[in-house]
Formats: structure tokens, C-alpha cells, sequence
């Protein structure tokens, strides 16, 4: 007399073909169980700037510190530097932490400065903050 099949044997088969099936339904239908991030659910950094002034005569130093955190990953970390005029332009990148830039001039008029940092993460997505002034006297 032929013996029966252990029940956790069974069970296993079961299982098993169940998930093949499964598979193969997935799969011939274009989906699929996918593990990854797609960035759907990726939010921007944060960041944040800290500048000090040191002067000496007509010499000055900004030391700037940024702050920045992320979800995943800041892959960088711009400094930004714009004068009473108007005119723009990135004065450093850091691309690791803690991000750090410094800025050496001359006064030659009274006026405003402003500097900002821009911090991105592994997305491509970034955050400024605010420019912050520095007044020229």
C-alpha cells in the first residue's frame, strides 16, 4: 500500500507553485515585485548657512558653514554670492560634510553683500536658503 505524502511536504509544493505562478503571471504581464527608490517619495534638503566676518582695514574674510541633511544622501553643497549691484556668482562647491566655503575682497564702496547656500541631494533636487547680508562700512 503506497504511503501518503507528508503534510509539510505538501504544503511546500503548494506554496512553491503558487509563487511560480505568481511569477510568471508578473512577469508576462510587465510587473513585477521591484525593490529600489524610485524617488516618488524623495523629499528635497534642508540647509542651513552660518557666515562669520573677521576685517582688517579694508580686508575681509567670510567664513561660511552650511548644514544640511537629507533623506537619503547631499551630494553637494554650492555657496552663492551676489553684491549691491546685482552681480551673481557661485564661489564654491563642497561636496562633503561639514560643507565649508571661504571669501577674501577688499572694501572699496559701502554697501550690501548677500551670500546663500544651495544644497542637493542624490535626486537632483535642492534647497537655498535665504541670502544673507553683510553690510559694507
Amino acid at each position: 500500500m503506497p504511503r501518503a505524502p507528508h503534510p509539510l511536504v505538501t504544503t511546500r509544493r503548494r506554496v512553491g507553485a503558487l509563487l511560480l505562478t505568481a511569477t510568471l503571471a508578473l512577469g508576462g504581464c510587465g510587473g513585477g515585485i521591484y525593490i529600489g527608490i524610485d524617488g516618488s517619495g524623495d523629499s528635497p534638503p534642508n540647509v542651513s548657512l552660518a557666515i562669520a566676518t573677521s576685517r582688517v582695514g579694508n580686508e575681509v574674510t567670510i567664513d561660511m558653514s552650511a548644514f544640511a541633511t537629507d533623506d537619503y544622501r547631499v551630494t553637494k553643497v554650492e555657496f552663492w554670492f551676489i553684491d549691491d549691484l546685482g552681480n551673481r556668482s557661485m564661489i564654491a562647491t563642497d561636496f562633503t560634510s561639514p560643507y565649508s566655503a571661504n571669501d577674501f575682497f577688499r572694501i572699496v564702496r559701502t554697501g550690501s553683500i548677500f551670500y546663500l547656500a544651495r544644497a542637493f541631494d542624490d535626486n537632483g533636487q535642492y534647497t537655498d536658503t535665504g541670502w544673507q547680508e553683510i553690510r559694507l562700512l
